[in-house]
């Protein structure tokens, strides 16, 4: 029995023996596959560190979302309870429609009149233009007789009184 377990390990031997020239093979592809690892490690810790930085942020951004949750809920209460306030506000624009487009058609009747008469005083202009220019050049005279009037009154004059 003895010598049929060293018959197997004789008969191993030559399958070991190749599998550890392979591993010696396999060694400096192996150190410089080790010395890569090595080299890189600083860059993969600085990467591993700026992911744990953005987890961090993400974290706190979603912590602050939390915190918003409630006023944000409140916000869109306060939207719902203004709905119905709203409705009612277009409703009574819709139901003042119709009056204000027959103001509006009002108005336009309106319109023709205005700009006749509009028109109208703008050919009295010239002639009003004239009667003021009249009205200046004949306020000297005016002035004067204004003075005659005054200087020949008898109750312009002063009284005397006796004694």
């Amino acid at each position: 029995m003895q010598q049929r377990r060293r018959q197997k390990k004789t008969a191993k031997a030559p399958r070991a023996a190749k599998h550890q020239q392979e591993k010696t093979a396999e060694a400096p592809r192996a150190a410089k596959q080790q010395q890569k690892k090595t080299v890189e490690a600083p860059r993969t810790a600085k990467q591993q560190q700026e992911k744990t930085t953005e987890a961090l942020r993400a974290a706190k951004q979603q912590q602050e979302k939390m915190a918003e949750a409630p006023h944000t809920a409140k916000q869109q209460q306060e939207k719902a309870a203004e709905a119905p306030r709203a409705a009612k506000q277009q409703q009574e624009k819709t139901a003042e429609a119709p009056h204000t487009a027959k103001q509006q058609q009002a108005k336009t009747a309106e319109a023709p009149r205005a700009a006749e008469q509009q028109q109208e005083k703008t050919a009295e202009a010239p002639h009003t233009a004239e009667q003021q220019q009249k009205k200046i050049a004949e306020a000297p005279r005016a002035a004067k007789q204004q003075q005659e009037k005054t200087k020949g009154a008898p109750h312009a004059r002063p009284r005397t009184i006796d004694h």
